[in-house]
């Protein structure tokens, strides 16, 4: 791994995924459902960078943003 100019040689935390099942499910879904990064962010009411955090598995949604994407979903 590469390390970025000035860093102390540890990962960035940003890029680490630490969701990566939920991250999968979510985009396996997505994709069966033709649901788009852009429309799931407005169904969610936040910001598309917001929803990349989860749709990539780098943050798990809060719960009012976790019962939106199962209700856009259509799971429980």
């Amino acid at each position: 791994m590469k390390k970025a100019k000035g860093s102390i040689g540890r990962p960035s935390v940003r890029n680490t995924i630490k969701h990566p099942e939920l991250a999968e499910r979510i985009q396996t879904l997505m994709a069966k459902r033709g649901i788009t990064r852009k429309d799931m962010s407005t169904a969610l009411g936040c910001s598309e960078a917001t929803f990349g955090n989860y749709y990539n598995g780098w943050r798990e949604p809060p719960g009012k943003y976790a019962d939106k994407i199962a209700d856009k979903l259509g799971i429980t």
